[in-house]
């Protein structure tokens, strides 16, 4: 046999055997890589929603104070225009029932200094009265 002609026999099926078997575990290698890629981003991809996940809560907090905040707002300015108003309002009525109040006293007081003027009056002229009549009895009796 020569050098540069192939075996043929069992050990030519057997080199065939090793290509078609080392043909297959290439395969499976290209396989088992390209899986390899797959998984590695589909753990990138699991890691950034799990950061996203975590970052959910403080994100949301933020959304929903900031969204609170925005609606609290024209609901507290009505409220201080609504109870500036009351105040304004129930001010105004203070006002006019102190005023009434003070009329009313001044009233009180002229009515009283004039019943005061008048039993002074009253009282003096049954003194008198009763004077003259004291009188009139004492000299009744002296002269009778």
């Amino acid at each position: 046999m020569d050098a540069h002609t192939p075996p043929s026999g069992p050990r030519s099926k057997l080199d065939l055997l090793y290509h078609e078997v080392l043909g297959e575990v290439a395969g499976l290698v290209d396989r088992l890589e390209a899986v390899t890629r797959t998984l590695d981003v589909a753990q990138q991809q699991i890691q950034s929603m799990s950061e996203t996940q975590q970052m959910l809560p403080q994100q949301l907090s933020r959304h929903l104070s900031a969204t609170l905040e925005t609606a609290a707002k024209p609901v507290n300015q009505q409220l201080q225009h609504t109870l500036q108003a009351m105040l304004t309002d129930t001010g105004t009525r203070l006002d006019q029932l102190s005023q009434e109040s003070a009329q009313y006293a001044r009233i009180a007081h002229r009515s009283a200094r004039r019943m005061a003027i008048i039993a002074l009056a009253v009282g003096g002229a049954a003194g008198v009265l009763g004077g003259l009549l004291a009188g009139l009895a004492l000299g009744q009796l002296l002269i009778s």
